[in-house]
C-alpha cells in the first residue's frame, strides 16, 4: 500500500493544481467583463427560473424562452437543487471545473481496470489533464463560460469504468445520467455499443446502442422541436447538401486534422485501438455544424473537445495495456515517456489558454458594475449588452440586447470589449430619445434606463423626449 500512495496523491495533488487554475481563471474572466450572456447566462438564469417554478426558461436564448430549444440539456435539472443553496454564477464555474480536474483520475481507475500498470495509468490521467481541449473548455474559450458539455467526460469514464467493473446496475445509472447531460452525445454511446457488440459483448453492446439511438431520434425529432416552434438541431443543416459540395471536402479535411491534433496530443496512443472510431459519427455531426457556418465545434480549445476526449483516453489506456504486456522489460520507461508528453503538452495549454491577454477592469467601472449588481432588483426584467449580462442572469427575462421587449430596465456597457454593434449604437440613439425611457446613471461606461420616470446620476444628462 505504501508505494501506492506516491502514485495517487501525485495525480490528486494535479487535479486540485487544475481545479483551483480553472476555477480562478474563470472568474477573473467573468470579473473582468469577458464572460459573454451566451452563453453563461443562458444556463444561470434558466437554473435561476427553474427553482422559481418557471421551468428552464432562458430568454437570452436564439430560438425560444426555453433551455431546450437548442438541445436537450436534461442533466441541467439535477444542479437546480445546488442552485437554490448558492444562486451564483460561480456555481456552474467551480462545477465545471471539479468535473473536469476530477476526470483525470476517473481516467486512471478506468486504465488500471483495463490492465494498465499503476504509473501507466497516473500518466494517463496527467495526459487528460495537460489537455488544451480540457483547460479551454474549463474557461469556455475565454468568453462562453458554463457549458454542460464539461460534465461528460468524467461520467463517461465512470461510466465505463462501472461496466469494466461489471458493476451493471451503476453503469446504466451512469449510461443514462450520460445520455441526459447532451443529446448528441448519444452518438458517442451508441458507437461505443457498436464496437461492444463487434468485440462480443452481445447483450449491453446492443443494449447501449438502441437505447442511444431511439433517445437521440426521441430528443432531435420530438423534444428539440417541441421546444423551438418545430425547428430541427441546428446541425442538421448540412445533410441537405450533396456529396460533390465543395465545402463537404474542406470540412472533412478540417475534421481531419482536428482528429489528427487530438491523437498527437495523446501522443497517438488512442491509433492504437479500435475503440477511436467511437468519435468517428461525432466528427461528422461537428462537421455539420460548420457547414452551417457554426465552427466553434472543430476548435481544438472548444468545450466541443468534451465528447472526444474521454474516449481517446480509454483508446490510449487500451493501447497502452497492450504495449505494456508486449514489452514488460520496458513497463518503466513508459512514464517517462509520458511525464515528457505531460510537461509538453501543459506548455501548449498554458500558451493557448492562459496567455491569452485579459486587462483588468479599472477601479472605478468595477465599483459600478458592483453598484448596478444591488440597484437593479433581482427578478427584474432587463435587457443588457453582451458581457455585462452575464452578472445579471438571476431573473425571470434576460434579453441581449438591442433586443428590449418588455424590459423594465436597459443596461448598456457603451465600453464594453470589442465595442458596440452599429446595431447596439443605433437602438442606444432611439433610446436615449425615447419617451418611454429615462436614464437613471451614466457612470464608467454604464448607461442605465428605466422604463418610466428616472433620475439621473453622471456626466449624461437626459429628459427623454
Amino acid at each position: 500500500m505504501t508505494r501506492e500512495l506516491p502514485w495517487a496523491w501525485l495525480l490528486w495533488i494535479c487535479a486540485g493544481v487544475v481545479l483551483a487554475l480553472t476555477v480562478h481563471r474563470q472568474i477573473f474572466l467573468y470579473d473582468n467583463l469577458y464572460t459573454a450572456a451566451r452563453d453563461h447566462a443562458f444556463f444561470t438564469q434558466s437554473l435561476w427560473n427553474a427553482i422559481h417554478g418557471d421551468g428552464l426558461r432562458a430568454t437570452i436564448g436564439k430560438r425560444s424562452l426555453h433551455l431546450f430549444s437548442e438541445h436537450a440539456y436534461v442533466s441541467h435539472w439535477f444542479l437546480a437543487p445546488f442552485y437554490a443553496l448558492w444562486p451564483s454564477p460561480h456555481l456552474l464555474m467551480v462545477i465545471q471545473a471539479l468535473a473536469l480536474a476530477v476526470s483525470g483520475p476517473a481516467l486512471a481507475a478506468t486504465a488500471r481496470y483495463i490492465g494498465v500498470s499503476r504509473a501507466g495509468a497516473v500518466m494517463l490521467g496527467l495526459l487528460l489533464l495537460a489537455q488544451p481541449s480540457l483547460h479551454g473548455a474549463a474557461v469556455g474559450l475565454n468568453t462562453h463560460g458554463y457549458h454542460p458539455d464539461t460534465l461528460f467526460p468524467l461520467f463517461f469514464l465512470l461510466a465505463y469504468g462501472a461496466w469494466l467493473g461489471r458493476r451493471r446496475r451503476l453503469f446504466y445509472v451512469l449510461f443514462i445520467l450520460n445520455l441526459s447531460i447532451l443529446e448528441h452525445y448519444a452518438v458517442i454511446w451508441g458507437a461505443v455499443g457498436a464496437l461492444w457488440f463487434l468485440r462480443g459483448h452481445r447483450l449491453d453492446g446492443a443494449v447501449v446502442l438502441g437505447v442511444a439511438l431511439l433517445w437521440f431520434a426521441v430528443a432531435t425529432m420530438l423534444v428539440i422541436p417541441s421546444f423551438s416552434s418545430g425547428s430541427e438541431p441546428y446541425y442538421f443543416s448540412g445533410l441537405s447538401l450533396r456529396l460533390s459540395d465543395p465545402i463537404l471536402v474542406e470540412t472533412a479535411v478540417d475534421a481531419a486534422v482536428y482528429f489528427a491534433k487530438l491523437s498527437i496530443f495523446f501522443m497517438l496512443l488512442p491509433l492504437g485501438s479500435i475503440l477511436v472510431l467511437a468519435v468517428l459519427p461525432m466528427l461528422a455531426i461537428y462537421a455539420q455544424a460548420q457547414i452551417v457556418g457554426y465552427v466553434v465545434p472543430l476548435e481544438l480549445w472548444s468545450w466541443h473537445s468534451c465528447a472526444v476526449l474521454p474516449v481517446m483516453g480509454v483508446a490510449a489506456a487500451e493501447t497502452l495495456a497492450r504495449m505494456e504486456k508486449c514489452w514488460p522489460q520496458r513497463v518503466a520507461v513508459v512514464p517517462v515517456v509520458l511525464a515528457a508528453g505531460v510537461i509538453l503538452i501543459s506548455a501548449v495549454s498554458t500558451s493557448k489558454v492562459y496567455q491569452y491577454p485579459v486587462s483588468v477592469l479599472s477601479a472605478e467601472r468595477r465599483a459600478e458594475l458592483y453598484r448596478l449588481e444591488r440597484e437593479i432588483p433581482e427578478g427584474a426584467s432587463l435587457s443588457a449588452t453582451n458581457f455585462v449580462a452575464a452578472h445579471f442572469s438571476n431573473r425571470r427575462s434576460l434579453y441581449h440586447f438591442p433586443a428590449i421587449r418588455d424590459a423594465q430596465y436597459v443596461l448598456v456597457d457603451t465600453r464594453q470589449r470589442w465595442g458596440l454593434t452599429e446595431p447596439d449604437r443605433a437602438a442606444l440613439s432611439d433610446l436615449r430619445r425615447s419617451s418611454q425611457y429615462e436614464l437613471l446613471s451614466d457612470i464608467a461606461g454604464f448607461e442605465l434606463f428605466h422604463r418610466g420616470q428616472g433620475r439621473v446620476r453622471g456626466p449624461y444628462e437626459h429628459s427623454g423626449s
